[in-house]
Parts: C-alpha cells; structure tokens; sequence
C-alpha cells in the first residue's frame, strides 16, 4: 500500500486580544488593591501573598465560560 501524505492546515488564534487585555487590567488592579487591604488589616499579613482568588484561577474561570457559551469567549 502507498502511503498517503495528509497535509493539515493549523490555523494559529492570537492567544492575547483586545478584549482580554481590557478585561485583564482592571482586574489585576482590583487584585492588587484588594491585596494591600487584605495585607494591611489582617494579624499577619505575610500570610497572604494575594488576594483570595488568584488569577490562575480566573484564567480557569473565563476558559470554562468560554466553553459553555461562545459568546462569552475572550
């Protein structure tokens, strides 16, 4: 048998758009304010190196959303 040659065309998405940029600064700058809070008025405040919810998490989040409803897709 001859071997067939199946040439795939990969079609590369820009992982970083305008729209996860805009989403993305606002909230690392609402993490970072709510950080200090949390820091400042805790007993110890070298316990809590950010905010409750990481942002690895909210990667993890906006993927899942991104999934259910394509609308929601960043």
């Amino acid at each position: 048998m001859a071997s067939e040659e199946r040439k795939e065309v990969v079609e590369f998405l820009p992982g970083l758009t305008a729209r996860s940029i805009a989403i993305t600064i606002p909230l690392a700058l609402l993490w970072a304010f709510l950080s200090v809070i949390v820091g400042l008025y805790t007993d110890k405040p070298g316990t809590f190196g950010t905010f409750i919810l990481p942002m690895i998490y909210l990667v993890a989040i906006f993927e899942a959303l991104g999934r259910l409803n394509p609308k929601l897709r960043l």
